[in-house]
């Protein structure tokens, strides 16, 4: 890549990140391209150089922000830690990541999703069963995910678990305290 493919690459991405900050603290319908130049400190036709219009920008921040998750679970995954420790990076990210992303966030999400249903194809770029699935291969393969459960179950617990964390009134404090209790138990049940 040559230095104007560097600089243009580098361009794209703190747009990207400015737009995505912005997600988290605007409504989407309120944003405007040149409120987006202005935190990417860009001007408004630079901007247009990269992206048709607003919608194009704004669907392109959010999908690359979660194919950046994946990537980052993926690369979790697969590394040679062990099962537990896997579980737990994993763990710790997630919630990083939903400490990261505001209400308001997912409600521009969700908007965009209302107004192109196209956008977002879950299979695509999120297969949260996908990930799972290759986490709980891994523990198999280290005796300690019980052969008996199969992946239907396993997707089922994961899901009831995840839910019931959502809905525990705690503070990123009250996770962190309490975070290797929490996989100790969740791998108690899955032995």
């Amino acid at each position: 890549m040559d230095g104007f493919e560097r600089r243009k690459k580098k361009k794209m991405n703190e747009i990207i990140t400015a737009t995505i900050h912005l997600l988290n603290t605007k409504n989407v319908n309120e944003l405007t391209m040149q409120q987006i130049a202005n935190h990417a400190n860009v001007a408004k036709v630079t901007l247009f150089n990269y992206y048709t219009n607003k919608d194009n920008l704004i669907n392109t921040a959010i999908i690359q922000h979660f194919e950046d998750v994946v990537k980052h679970y993926n690369e979790i995954i697969e590394s040679p830690m062990s099962f537990e420790q896997t579980y737990k990076d994993l763990t710790h990210y997630k919630m990083s990541k939903f400490d990261e992303m505001s209400a308001i966030f997912f409600e521009n999400i969700m908007e965009v999703f209302k107004s192109e249903h196209s956008f977002y194809n879950q299979n695509e770029f999120f297969n949260a069963d996908e990930l799972y699935l290759r986490l709980f291969q891994k523990g198999r393969k280290e005796g300690k995910v019980n052969p008996a459960y199969d992946d239907k179950l396993l997707l089922a617990l994961m899901r009831i678990y995840t839910e019931g964390l959502k809905s525990i009134d705690w503070t990123q404090d009250d996770f962190e305290k309490y975070a290797d209790q929490l996989t100790q138990i969740f791998m108690n049940s899955i032995r």
